[in-house]
């Protein structure tokens, strides 16, 4: 499992996808805090590419370390044995991971759509220069 240090110098932020990555990392470590184990293998699964979103964007499976694959559900629930025992605002690792490529996708988006914004605003200011 990589360190989020070595994670970062393998991962520059190099375009928007990588921003995007980098961005949600960011509002987890806010949330969950900085060295939070369940986050930093959250991201490990993502970026060795464990985690698959199925087709309604909101669940997915993920290939954990263990004999079969957990399902994370829309929700944030999840099949694996420590979700089962934990309540209240506790998430595991596969949740984590779902969640944060949920969140990419919605910075991503937005990312996508300020760039896009700003060619459009360059493009007025050269035709009324």
């Amino acid at each position: 499992m990589k360190t989020l240090e070595e994670l970062h110098e393998a991962i520059p932020i190099l375009d928007l996808h990588s921003q995007a990555f980098w961005m949600a990392i960011q509002a987890a470590q806010s949330k969950y805090g900085q060295q939070d184990c369940r986050l930093i293998r959250a991201i490990n699964y993502i970026v060795e590419g464990r985690v698959k979103i199925h087709d309604d964007g909101k669940s997915a499976t993920v290939e954990g370390h263990g004999e079969f694959p957990y399902t994370v559900h829309a929700n944030g629930t999840c099949n694996c044995a420590d979700a089962q025992t934990r309540v209240g605002s506790w998430r595991c690792k596969h949740s984590l991971a779902t969640g944060l490529i949920r969140k990419m996708r919605i910075i991503y988006e937005t990312l996508k759509l300020q760039e896009m914004q700003e060619r459009e605003n360059d493009e007025l200011y050269a035709v009324m220069g």
